[in-house]
């Protein structure tokens, strides 16, 4: 066992040891994971995110959560670390922040454990998958239901922030041990994970892509594995331009209203 300076983990994903000076909900993930831990979160975050309905903080907590998922995963390939999360040892702390509500993920008592420089891709695949199916999983049933969605569309929307950041990762890292091991780690994720860790039918991060020209026309970007709700706030937001509910039409108009406003 180690210990660990949580710092960069902070900073990069948002996981701490430190306690929110005034949270506007502080939950630990085995409470959140229970019904009525489920509904108080909605019911403290959808006024501060300005939803229409209960699916939208559902939706909206995917990206929070995929944080957590990162944070995980970038420990495992830079750090070496299986950080061991469990839904006992994590607090899930609500604040206040100007676009509504930021949060973090407080660890208490953190212990994670090193693992070998060569020869741990049987530990990483049982790390994960103890990971996502025991500590994340209860938690993205509990919210998708008191929300009113299919959990299938928090895990959807969670692959399409993991291929974004193993991407960024991927360009970003130049030492070829480490480019190794994210590989390895993003194997795992992706196409090792059996669908039983999710509860569904099958792994939810194994995502087949759709590509459209971006805003500008100059290159192409992924559209989102599912939507996130966001034209359901009292935002003015509307649909993203990678929404896939979008057609492909209404993608043109954007880019032509952005080179006229270029």
């Amino acid at each position: 066992m180690q210990s660990i300076e949580l710092s960069t983990y902070e900073t990069m994903f948002g996981v701490t040891d430190r306690r929110a000076d005034k949270p506007l909900l502080m939950l630990e993930l085995a409470c959140l994971a229970s019904t009525v831990g489920a509904e108080e979160f909605v019911e403290v975050y959808g006024p501060r995110i300005k939803a229409k309905s209960p699916d939208v903080c559902a939706t909206y907590f995917a990206s929070w959560l995929g944080r957590l998922g990162a944070a995980v995963a970038y420990a495992m390939w830079h750090d070496r670390l299986d950080l061991r999360l469990t839904p006992e040892g994590v607090f899930l702390q609500m604040e206040e922040a100007s676009y509504g509500a930021s949060m973090s993920f407080r660890l208490v008592c953190p212990d994670p454990v090193t693992l070998p420089a060569e020869g741990d891709e049987e530990q990483m695949l049982q790390g994960l998958a103890a990971f996502y199916g025991q500590s994340l999983r209860p938690v993205v049933d509990a919210v998708a239901a008191a929300g009113g969605v299919s959990p299938g569309a928090i895990w959807a929307l969670m692959g399409s922030g993991l291929h974004y950041i193993l991407d960024k990762w991927r360009s970003e890292e130049t030492d070829p041990v480490l480019k190794a091991r994210l590989e390895t780690v993003a194997d795992i994720l992706v196409n090792r994970l059996p669908p039983e860790v999710f509860g569904r039918p099958g792994n939810p991060f194994q995502i087949k892509f759709r590509l459209t020209r971006n805003l500008k026309g100059d290159g192409q970007v992924r559209l989102k594995a599912s939507c996130c709700l966001a034209y359901k706030t009292d935002t003015g937001h509307g649909y993203c331009f990678a929404c896939p509910k979008i057609t492909e039409e209404e993608r043109e108009k954007r880019r032509g209203a952005a080179a006229n406003h270029a």
